[in-house]
């Protein structure tokens, strides 16, 4: 039978599996004191009761790792999470909260679009995307996400055999400056979209990240050229808030 430890010490274990499944080479008792605070004697009978359950492995070197049980637990989450369904929750709050349109999207690197995997809207603004079309990546502000945070080949390839042709007279044709924005993109976290995909819409993008700190999807929300600086600015945070709570539901944690 399980040793289920007392409501005052799951906030120990909590600290202990925190910073264990950060490394994969484990820590040390020695270390784990320094990044824990835990009392010596109570993080060394916590850590003797979780090598008991099979939650964790000491190793040889005396390295404190994940056990089978833990990786067994984790291997069946991750099996059953779908970015889409954790997605929905947050999309919708996101969709009341600004009153625009918001979307989900993943890259398809190898016809060079992106593919809108979902899409919430409660306001009076709408846009004709619907789920399962498709859209240039480097005229939208989730094409540019997805694309500032590929692999830096996959990055090139893209730029060198994709014609940058001009949506609208927003759009972006220049390869040198597109590839810039890029990496501003990349620095700043987000991406925008000025009229460059459909004339009287802009968009905020923000990336999702899984388990491995890879971004797997992007979010958006897409809104009128009307809106204010300040609506923008609030918009953004939003974004930006509602991408890294469905990263933390999918594993994602700095």
């Amino acid at each position: 039978m399980a040793v289920v430890p007392p409501a005052h010490s799951l906030g120990r274990v909590s600290q202990v599996l925190e910073e264990l499944t950060r490394t994969s080479n484990g820590k040390t008792l020695g270390e784990l004191l320094v990044d824990t605070r835990i009392p010596r004697s109570s993080l060394y009978m916590l850590l003797g009761s979780l090598v008991q359950e099979n939650m964790l492995r000491k190793t040889e070197s005396a390295h404190y790792v994940a056990g089978p049980a833990l990786v067994r637990w984790g291997g069946r989450l991750i099996a059953r999470q779908d970015v889409r369904d954790v997605s929905m929750g947050f999309m919708k709050d996101l969709a009341q909260s600004t009153g625009f349109v918001v979307n989900l999207a993943r890259v398809d690197m190898a016809v060079g679009e992106i593919v809108y995997m979902a899409k919430e809207q409660m306001g009076l603004f709408h846009t004709t995307v619907v789920v399962g079309s498709r859209m240039p990546i480097y005229s939208t502000a989730l094409g540019k996400v997805l694309l500032a945070y590929a692999p830096m080949d996959g990055r090139g390839h893209y730029l060198a055999g994709v014609p940058l042709e001009r949506r609208t007279p927003a759009t972006i044709t220049d390869v040198h400056l597109f590839s810039k924005e890029l990496d501003v993109v990349r620095i700043r976290g987000v991406a925008f979209d000025h009229e460059e995909n459909e004339q009287g819409v802009c968009a905020i993008a923000a990336p999702i990240w899984d388990y491995r700190e890879e971004v797997i999807a992007a979010l958006s929300v897409a809104m009128p050229t009307t809106v204010t600086s300040v609506q923008r600015a609030d918009v953004e945070t939003r974004t930006v808030k509602a991408a890294q709570d469905i990263s933390n539901e999918l594993g994602w944690g700095e």
